[in-house]
């Protein structure tokens, strides 16, 4: 730790590949979130839409070999190991492409901050256009998970 009186270190400029990737990997930890929530809603339209295929799957058991093993751990049928494997499925597709499309919503804003560093006689309309942006889409798109989520829960819990 530096002695009271010493002087601040003088703090180094901020690259155009730094405002890049701050921005950028803000929006990937917040991706994740949204992903989980994508999987937890797209389950009962994964029960909806596999429905036939959930009711005659057979004892087969899971093919995929990170499900069959923890269908042993949680002593699961294989009829049951089957079932969950085709409604993970769906409920992975759909999160992979929430998780995209977070990422994909915030190259606006991360390259907007790379060329403000290069060029800061530009100002900062652009940044903030891209803020607005991915906070507009991100946040939609929670809401949207959020009460179709509950309502398709809703839907396959009352039966």
């Amino acid at each position: 730790m530096p002695p009271a009186d010493a002087p601040p270190r003088p703090r180094r400029p901020t690259t155009p590949t730094k405002a890049f990737l701050g921005r950028f990997m803000l929006a990937h930890l917040i991706a994740y979130p949204v992903g989980f929530l994508t999987a937890v809603a797209a389950m009962p339209l994964a029960m909806m839409s596999r429905r036939e295929q959930l009711m005659d799957v057979g004892a087969i058991g899971a093919k995929n070999r990170f499900i069959a093993d923890a269908a042993r751990e949680l002593a699961l049928s294989p009829l049951e190991a089957a079932q969950v494997e085709l409604v993970l499925e769906v409920s992975f597709m759909a999160a992979l492409v929430t998780l995209g499309l977070v990422h994909l919503w915030s190259l606006p804003w991360s390259v907007a901050a790379a060329r403000q560093v290069k060029r800061p006689e530009a100002g900062r309309g652009a940044v903030d256009r891209g803020y607005r942006l991915f906070t507009v889409l991100t946040v939609s798109t929670i809401l949207v998970l959020l009460l179709g989520g509950i309502a398709s829960w809703v839907w396959v819990l009352r039966g």
